[in-house]
Formats: C-alpha cells, sequence, structure tokens
C-alpha cells in the first residue's frame, strides 16, 4: 500500500526535450550556431535545477546520416552531461538513423547514457531508484508499422494503438511501482487536435496512438510534435510555452 501510495512521486528531478534536429538546413543555411547556443542552455538549466536525468524523446538529428559537425556537437552535449553525472534516456525519432544512433550505446551507458535506436520487439526498461523507491524508465524507439508488426508471429496488430497495447500487455510491467515511459510519435484521442508542424505530418490514421494504451505509466515523454501539448491522462509533448 505504501508503494501504491507513491505512484506519479518523483523524488528524482527530470528534463524532457526532444526533436533537436541538429545538423538542420534551411536553404542552405545552417542552424548549428543556434543548435549549440541552444545545448549550452540545455546543460546550464540542469546545473540550475539540479536535474537528474534528461528525457530525449527522439529525433536528435534532422536526417538519417547527419554532418560531422552536428555529430560532433551532440557528443560534447552527452559529454558534458556525463561529467555532471547526469543520466541520458534517448530514444530515436523518424528523422534519426536508428542504427547510427544505437553505435557504442553498451559502452555509454557505462556513462549512465541510456539509448534504444533500433526497435527489437521489446520494450528495453532502464530501473533508477529515489526516496521514493524503484522507478522504471522503458524506451521504446520509432520504428515503423510494418516493421514493428514482423515480430508478432500471432495476433497481427492493425495499427499503432493495437500494436502498442498488445507490446505493453506483453511486457512485466509493476504497477505497483512508478513507471515512465518514451514515446515518438503521434498520439491523439477522439478529442484533441495536435499543433503539428509543416516538417511533422501523417497521411490516414494508422501512426496514431490512442493515449490510453499508456495507462501503466505515471508519466510519458512524448516526441515529434514540434510545441508543448499534453495529450490526455499523463502524456505530453516536449517543451514550455512561452509567457
Amino acid at each position: 500500500m505504501q508503494k501504491r501510495a507513491q505512484k506519479g512521486v518523483f523524488a528524482l528531478k527530470f528534463l524532457h526535450i526532444s526533436d533537436l534536429h541538429l545538423g538542420r538546413k534551411f536553404y542552405g543555411l545552417t542552424f548549428l550556431p543556434q543548435q549549440e547556443k541552444m545545448l549550452t542552455q540545455i546543460v546550464q538549466l540542469v546545473q540550475e535545477e539540479h536535474i537528474s536525468g534528461v528525457l530525449l524523446a527522439g529525433d536528435i538529428y534532422d536526417k538519417p546520416i547527419p554532418p560531422a559537425d552536428a555529430v560532433t556537437l551532440f557528443d560534447a552535449f552527452l559529454t558534458e552531461l556525463a561529467q555532471l553525472q547526469v543520466q541520458v534516456f534517448l530514444i530515436s525519432g523518424n528523422h534519426d538513423s536508428p542504427e547510427r544512433l544505437q553505435f557504442g550505446s553498451r559502452l555509454l551507458e557505462e556513462n549512465r547514457i541510456h539509448i534504444a535506436g533500433v526497435f527489437r520487439g521489446e520494450l528495453p526498461c532502464v530501473t533508477v531508484s529515489d526516496a521514493c523507491g524503484p522507478l522504471h524508465i522503458y524506451l521504446m524507439p520509432f520504428v515503423k508499422f510494418h516493421e514493428a508488426a514482423s515480430f508478432f508471429k500471432e495476433q497481427k496488430p492493425e495499427d499503432f494503438s493495437e500494436l502498442l497495447g498488445q507490446l505493453i500487455q506483453q511486457t512485466p510491467i509493476c504497477l505497483a511501482e512508478r513507471n515512465l515511459q518514451l514515446y515518438h510519435g503521434f498520439v491523439t484521442d477522439a478529442t484533441f487536435a495536435p499543433e503539428c508542424s509543416d516538417s511533422e505530418w501523417q497521411l490516414g490514421g494508422m501512426q496514431n496512438v490512442d493515449p490510453a494504451v499508456f495507462a501503466p505509466f505515471d508519466y510519458v515523454a512524448l516526441g515529434h510534435l514540434h510545441g508543448p501539448q499534453p495529450v490526455g491522462g499523463r502524456c505530453r509533448y516536449a517543451g514550455r510555452r512561452s509567457r
């Protein structure tokens, strides 16, 4: 009962960000100087707010093959966070190359940088602890529907909501303890019209995910839509609205 009373309470402090799109260019002009300034501000915020962990919900890079200077910039960013002994939880987005993002992940894990770039038919989990007990952080990398559906041999899902529902159902999630999920994609319901950017759009509704499938989680850190917005339940896209 004591553990159940602690559901949703976080002694650890997390910073939820997404969609950095490092290396992005517009009509040949690079955004890298502005992006370097942004990452510097994030590191400063981590220090000022005593952040325990950074949740990076996908689209680290703007292209599957990012320019070398973007990779160098992100490497420096992760190095600074590791030096501050801040844990990083990172998933791939639709703009990322899963395999490139996954490179070196086992070595980086020794510095508490946890990367899920490639979907392998399951939800990887990293467990951390604080004064309230264990906190299980599940990492769902971006994957196309037909690729993810190939892991389901018996009951084939018809859309992403059903696919994620089955995946979560077959994952041994302890409901008496706290659980957090990272996901990159469209999470909508019948009462919610998301604010989409011109670079993130879709055809049809197969990619849509009903927020109800995330019921076992105390917080769902979303990426993909370029604007802070709650989705229902405890699902939220990254960002803070300007005052």
